[in-house]
């Protein structure tokens, strides 16, 4: 019984992670974190509307120009991406994959 609880807390772990995303470079700034399912679109609230300069995120994200994960996209790894340079202020939506709406 104690190996199964386990194995849910396991489970549970590996479909949620976090990101934060910056206002200003080298991750300074406002910010707005979310922990979110993998595999799911995400929009970024609109006062955090492309205003994005800097990335930390746990897993592999894609950041998209527009809502609905739709758009231009560029792609951000663990080791974070303290500076946007060709996607400064221009995030819309987030997600762990390429997505494809259908």
């Amino acid at each position: 019984m104690c190996l199964c609880y386990m194995a849910i807390l396991v489970s549970a772990k590996f479909k949620k992670f976090s990101f934060s995303l910056y206002q200003d470079f080298d991750y300074g700034g406002k910010h707005w974190s979310y922990t979110f399912d993998i595999n799911k679109c995400v929009n970024v609230p609109s006062y955090f509307n492309d205003i994005t300069s800097s990335v930390k995120t746990e897993k592999c994200i894609w950041l998209y120009r527009d809502y609905d994960c739709q758009g231009p996209k560029h792609r951000v790894c663990p080791d974070g991406e303290p500076r946007l340079l060709d996607f400064n202020d221009r995030a819309s939506s987030v997600s762990t994959r390429k997505y494809v709406k259908k």
